[in-house]
């Protein structure tokens, strides 16, 4: 119920109260018996505009609300405009609404009687500008809220989410300079409450919940302590910007269309090889080809183990002990690589998975060359593990125990890691023609296998080549459900669910739009991981966009704000830390 009464002055009393129940789709059976217990009994049949007072007026406001019965109000200065028995009418109806199981949000600068309610109490508008609460954080931008930002993530995230309720009816509250809240006065509300309202919160919100004071800040570590924080996360494209400096990386936000500036550790982000992100980890080559996870938002780095541990590759000394050169020995003669260079022609895509064999751990798998192999390592691992079955690997994911693989040919093979030694079984044979030239394996979130086709080539409509500058672009993403049982691949050209995909060198993900909204549904948002152009041609424009998979129209996710180098990847945003560390 609003300030503004949005009488209908053309209409009797009771036409307006009935027009809003028939409205609600009930039967108008409820809007006598309410008016006559807001006492307009007499005026039912007149006309609004003729007989109505200020006061009336507001109480056919609250007669509609009566009728309509909704379980929830949001009251905007109820009490304006009333006499004293009129106020009394209105706590009146308001204890009674909670006594059935309503919840009532009253905003008013007229006292109103309401007992066992739970006031935020707001200064004089001149009054001046209150303190702002902050703790140090990765997020630049996210964690100093003032409290009138405070009152905005309140009123527009957390309480639509509670209650249901789509923010736009909350807009009213959420304008710049409508009202402050005094920090000091905040409820305290219980731990466990604090905690399931910031288990419904998206990173950044989080961050910035956990920013507000001390009592607010103990529940988020709690929270992250206890790893209950499970909210899903809509994936955010990590990039980096030459003007902004070597250590710094940003993450554009697909729900909130804004960048959030992070600085990461040393070695600087943009001397490093971006070769895949999982599960909130960026999966990084340094300038001597050795690996790093590295979580862009809480600044954590763990080191993986060296890559002289690597099958095929032996470290060249001089004479004083120090590694000059790498040899990778999968020809005769073997290749020499600098320190820098190696990681080029080595690595193709890294990801980290949670270790079912083991509660709380995690496993890092790595497709490398010699003929896109795959070598993986646990915590506490001091050398790479190398498979030695199967070659010329596109993507992987992890479901249920098993490493499901794709290869260049389409070939689909199930990997046991708990076996001794680790068992290979085809699940798929391969196609009988390559017919593109990235493919990808994702679990859908109704359960299904996707084996996912992106097509990669020079546009017909493309300019004349110019040296240096990439014309290549995707062209078209299919989709395939993987039958396990009948071995056969069949096309779909609408995703379940309202479904989105997300390709590059992220781990490949299929999420809901309907837990997702701002994501386009049955769309593919996909950043550049066609190696053979992006590390050759490091500074050319990157093959990014966002397409739909019915008709393969693509446009642009957003202006480029990104440098082309490293090549920007979708990561999810992830608050957790690695519990165990490998051994170098």
């Amino acid at each position: 119920m609003s300030l503004k009464d949005a009488v209908k002055e053309k209409l009797t009393v009771l036409e307006n109260v009935q027009w809003f129940e028939l409205l609600e789709g009930k039967d108008g059976s409820r809007s006598g018996p309410a008016i006559q217990l807001m006492e307009l009994g007499r005026l039912m049949n007149e006309k609004a505009r003729r007989m109505l007072s200020m006061g009336q007026r507001k109480r056919l406001q609250l007669a509609r609300l009566l009728a309509i019965d909704r379980p929830i109000w949001l009251l905007d200065e109820p009490s304006v405009a009333l006499d004293a028995e009129g106020t009394r009418l209105l706590e009146h109806i308001i204890a009674e609404h909670r006594e059935k199981g309503g919840i009532v949000f009253v905003a008013t600068h007229l006292p109103i009687q309401v007992e066992d309610s739970m006031s935020l109490r707001l200064p004089q508008r001149s009054a001046p500008p209150m303190a702002t609460f902050s703790k140090a954080s990765r997020l630049c931008g996210a964690v100093t809220m003032q409290p009138k930002q405070l009152w905005s993530l309140l009123l527009s995230r957390i309480l639509p989410k509670l209650l249901g309720l789509p923010g736009i009816l909350l807009k009213k509250f959420r304008k710049e300079g409508v009202m402050e809240l005094d920090a000091a006065a905040l409820p305290e509300l219980p731990q466990d409450v604090l905690m399931d309202i910031f288990g419904t919160l998206e990173v950044p919100d989080l961050i910035r919940a956990g920013s507000v004071c001390s009592s607010w800040h103990a529940t988020y570590k709690c929270l992250l302590d206890l790893r209950q924080y499970k909210q899903p996360q809509t994936p955010c494209l990590f990039y980096t910007c030459e003007s902004a400096g070597s250590n710094v990386g940003f993450l554009y936000s697909l729900k909130e269309n804004r960048s959030y500036k992070l600085t990461l550790p040393e070695p600087p982000i943009r001397s490093r090889l971006l070769i895949g992100s999982s599960n909130g980890w960026l999966i990084t080559a340094d300038e001597r080809s050795e690996l790093h996870l590295v979580n862009p938002i809480t600044g954590e780095q763990v080191a993986l183990p060296s890559v002289i541990t690597i099958e095929h590759v032996k470290p060249i000394f001089d004479a004083s002990g120090t590694i000059r050169m790498y040899e990778l020995s999968y020809q005769t003669p073997p290749d020499l690589f600098d320190l820098g260079d190696l990681r080029d022609e080595l690595y193709f895509k890294a990801f980290v998975f949670p270790d079912p064999s083991t509660t709380g751990s995690y496993i890092v798998v790595l497709i490398h060359e010699p003929y896109s192999r795959l070598s993986f390592a646990r915590p506490g691992d001091d050398k790479w593990t190398w498979v030695g079955q199967g070659s010329q690997y596109k993507d992987c994911t992890y479901v249920d125990g098993l490493l499901y693989t794709v290869n260049y040919s389409g070939e689909i093979d199930a990997f046991d890691f708990t076996a001794s030694p680790v068992k290979m079984t085809v699940i798929m044979k391969e196609l009988k023609y390559p017919v593109c030239e990235n493919m990808y394996i994702i679990q859908a979130p109704w359960g299904d296998l996707l084996h996912v086709w992106r097509t990669i080539d020079v546009p017909p409509n493309a300019p004349q080549w110019v040296p240096g500058e990439c014309m290549f672009g995707t062209l078209k993403i299919q989709v395939h459900k993987v039958d396990l049982e009948a071995k056969q691949r069949v096309e779909i050209n609408r995703l379940q669910c309202d479904s989105v995909l997300f390709l590059g060198h992220n781990d490949s993900l299929c999420l809901s739009a309907q837990v997702h909204p701002e994501l386009k549904s049955n769309h593919a948002y996909f950043s550049d991981d066609f190696k053979e152009v992006a590390v050759s041609l490091k500074n050319c424009m990157r093959d990014m966009g966002v397409m739909d998979l019915e008709n393969s129209v693509k446009k642009e996710i957003v202006s480029q704000i990104w440098s082309n180098w490293p090549c920007p990847t979708w990561i999810t945003p992830n608050l957790m830390k690695l519990n165990q560390a490998f051994n170098r």
